[in-house]
């Protein structure tokens, strides 16, 4: 399981907890900027909090 595939499915438990899904890049983070990206080609929708964290807002529709 890829680190973007890990993220989707802590989506999806946020998600039906009615919670939101916050999470960070960087080291000792295992997951990359490229993450970011790799979950907006998916069409999600990231949104920046600061310089490392990032929050999904939306899933694909």
């Amino acid at each position: 399981m890829t680190n973007t595939e890990r993220l989707i499915e802590v989506y999806k438990h946020c998600k039906a907890q009615g919670t939101t899904m916050r999470f960070a890049t960087g080291r000792y983070t295992g997951n990359g900027t490229s993450v970011v990206e790799a979950l907006r080609r998916r069409g999600y929708t990231v949104n920046r909090l600061s310089s490392s964290y990032y929050e999904v807002a939306n899933g694909p529709a």
